[in-house]
This record gives structure tokens, C-alpha cells and sequence, in this order.
């Protein structure tokens, strides 16, 4: 039965009618909308550096307190901001699509947010250093920012394509996983020196 007036009409055992006017008014429909506190970009992405956090609120027709539940997913990447969960606070690694489930009675509605993860690809290696056991740049090691997982490989040659030290699958940053400049207990005459790295980083864009 649609929304609107409907005229009843009753009749009782002896015969008698009387009429009733009755309006039926239809209920709210029950949305979920989910806002967030950036801006899309150009594309109408929503973009985040990797190991920032984002808030994503929950709007709907209904108030939140009248709901009978709402759930997150993926529920492991959420951490709620308030008693209801309405809000939530999320920090992905990589690009992730949330979405957030409302009910109230037999009535239900869902929405969705994906956000993107831009990741900085931050990689230093020092282009001179000096291995005389000063104490002082002595080592030539690997250095990256957080989104950096893993280095796979770090190779160093001479300048005849030999290699003199390498190493695999480490973390970035340690300094005792890097080339203190011997070759063979000897400090070779490089000149040109090529370096060669390959790194496992966390990505989306």
C-alpha cells in the first residue's frame, strides 16, 4: 500500500455503515551515505599518502542512535571514533575499498568508499663516501623511507662490470648490511662505480 488518504468504510451486524478516513503515510526511505574529510582529486579520486589516516562518517536518513546496527568492512582497517561507530578513522596501506552496512527492522541500506594510496618511492643511496674507519661514512648502506618493505637486492661493481659486494633481502637503513669499500680485504681503485638495487615497497599508485 502507497502513501495517501483511503476511505474505509465499516459495517456492523445489523447493517449499519460508517466511513473513516485513514492517511497512510509512507516512512523514510533508509540511506547510507558515506563522506570523507579530503577532496577528490582531478579524476574524482580520493588519494592518500601512504601512512596518513582518513575519516570516513556515516550520513543516513535516519538518526544514527535509531539504527540497529552498522558494520564495517573490511572491520580489521577501521577504528571507531564513537559509541554508535558512526565514524571511523582508517589508515590503508594500499588502495581499499570500505563499505559500511545499515539496518533498521527488516529495512537495510550500504554504501561504499574507495580510496587510493600514493606512495612515495623514497630511496637514498649516497653517491661518495669515505671507508678510511674514521667513524664518518665509513659504510655505504641503503637508506629509504617507511614504504619501503624490503630491499631484494643491493649489488655494487667496479668499473669492469665485476662485483665486489652484494646482498639480498634485507630492510633498508642498516648500516651493518652495507659495503664498508674492501673488495678481498683490499680497498680496490674504483672509479666509476655502477650500483644496482631492487626494493619491495608498499604501492598503490
Amino acid at each position: 500500500m502507497s502513501g495517501g488518504d483511503y476511505l474505509i468504510s465499516i459495517q456492523d451486524a445489523n447493517g449499519c455503515e460508517t466511513q473513516v478516513l485513514v492517511t497512510v503515510i509512507e516512512p523514510q526511505e533508509l540511506t547510507a551515505t558515506l563522506v570523507a574529510n579530503i577532496l577528490p582529486d582531478g579524476e574524482g579520486n580520493f588519494v592518500i599518502e601512504w601512512g596518513d589516516e582518513l575519516d570516513l562518517n556515516l550520513q543516513s536518513t535516519l538518526p544514527i542512535a535509531d539504527l540497529d546496527t552498522i558494520i564495517w568492512s573490511p572491520a580489521d582497517l577501521v577504528e571507531c571514533n564513537d559509541v554508535f561507530c558512526s565514524s571511523v578513522t582508517v589508515a590503508p596501506q594500499e588502495g581499499t575499498t570500505f563499505t559500511v552496512s545499515i539496518e533498521k527492522g527488516p529495512c537495510s541500506a550500504s554504501d561504499q568508499f574507495r580510496i587510493l594510496v600514493k606512495t612515495p618511492r623514497d630511496v637514498f643511496i649516497p653517491n661518495i663516501f669515505s671507508p678510511n674507519l674514521d667513524g664518518q661514512n665509513d659504510v655505504f648502506f641503503v637508506q629509504a623511507g617507511k614504504q619501503i618493505a624490503q630491499i631484494r637486492s643491493f649489488l655494487v661493481f667496479d668499473r669492469w662490470g665485476g662485483t665486489v659486494f652484494r646482498a639480498d633481502n634485507f630492510q633498508p637503513n642498516d648500516i651493518t648490511i652495507g659495503w664498508d669499500g674492501y673488495y678481498r680485504e683490499n680497498l680496490p681503485p674504483l672509479a666509476c662505480t655502477p650500483i644496482l638495487w631492487r626494493s619491495n615497497m608498499w604501492t598503490d599508485m
